[in-house]
């Protein structure tokens, strides 16, 4: 069923039908007890989702982890409410910036937006109007880990101001 819900998203998403589903691993990593917040993290390299779900339940945060935007949406409508987006901003089937659009339609969750590439075009929009934080790759794990604090700490007023 599942597989037949994301063919049927990805072709409303890019606009025709679906040949090859892609697919990764869906899992939320487990948190005994109190976890700070819950993640959704985009990404399409499985090293990299890896490392940083490594890093992020050591905090104590719970994540739930996409290989895509469009796998993160069907991930997002199944345990939303999500504190923070993390999302590269170049992904197959449907980019980081889609990602944060389709979810913002229904409400607004901050997003950390991760690449190897500076931000253009709708990242750096969502960057410049404070909807979003960029951090370039490669970066120090600190840096990474200061950036979430941050995000799911402070309060969601865009919604509210804009």
């Amino acid at each position: 069923m599942r597989d037949l819900r994301y063919a049927a998203l990805r072709e409303v998403a890019v606009g025709g039908p679906s040949h090859q589903v892609i697919s990764c691993e869906r899992t939320a990593a487990k948190s005994r007890g109190f976890h700070k917040a819950d993640i959704l993290l985009a990404e399409d390299e499985p090293g990299v989702r890896k490392l940083l779900t490594s890093a992020l339940t050591k905090e104590r945060y719970r994540i739930f982890q996409a290989c895509d935007g469009l796998e993160a949406i069907l991930l997002w409508r199944e345990r939303k409410p999500i504190d923070l987006i993390i999302a590269d901003v170049n992904m197959p089937g449907l980019v980081g910036p889609l990602l944060a659009e389709a979810i913002w339609v229904e409400e607004y969750t901050p997003v950390l937006y991760i690449s190897g590439l500076p931000p253009e075009g709708l990242a750096a929009r969502h960057i410049e109007d404070g909807r979003a934080r960029f951090l370039a790759k490669p970066f120090q794990i600190d840096a990474f880990r200061k950036n979430v604090q941050e995000l799911v700490e402070s309060p969601r007023s865009f919604k509210a101001a804009h």
